[in-house]
């Protein structure tokens, strides 16, 4: 029999960062050669696979709440619905961004293959966050925007200092 404190012991969930950078994580895999090119981007998928949901439950709560919430209450409640999700998102977009800068300062410019997937993926749901996020004030409807931009410019720095590495 299991005393309490074994059948309570649960093991901690692993950020998207944590599962790419930890010992025995992707990123220490991919030291070896044997190691695809697609299995790197594992982490990736992870990523876009959390904003394409994100950006869908998003739209399935504004749709929601349009028929239970008064109509002068939506923008208010729809902040605070959003709120703690998107700060978890962003959170973890950056958190894959220093990963990537990191792998740089190692030369291990395998990274910029998942920034670059990631990149992609997101200029092509920017339009409808920014539809989605139209009616709410400032910063939520600008930090998927610059979340992108993030990743633009990492992506950027990353491609230049490869080819400076292989000159």
């Amino acid at each position: 029999m299991f005393s309490r404190d074994q059948s309570q012991h649960r093991p901690r969930r692993m950020s998207i960062h944590e599962k790419i950078h930890t010992p025995g994580g992707q990123a220490s895999r991919l030291a070896s050669s044997a190691v695809p090119v697609e299995e790197s981007l594992e982490g990736a998928h992870a990523f876009i696979t959390c904003a394409t949901v994100f950006l869908r439950l998003m739209q399935s709560e504004r749709n929601l709440m349009q028929s239970i919430i008064p109509s002068h209450q939506h923008r208010t409640v729809f902040e605070n619905l959003i709120k703690p999700p998107m700060d978890f998102f962003i959170l973890e977009g950056e958190a894959l961004i220093a990963a990537v800068k990191r792998s740089l300062g190692k030369n291990d410019f395998q990274s910029v293959l998942a920034a670059l997937r990631i990149l992609q993926h997101l200029q092509s749901l920017v339009p409808q966050y920014q539809d989605l996020l139209r009616s709410l004030q400032g910063d939520p409807a600008n930090r998927v925007v610059t979340l992108t931009t993030l990743f633009e410019s990492t992506c950027y720095k990353t491609l230049n200092d490869f080819i400076d590495y292989v000159k």
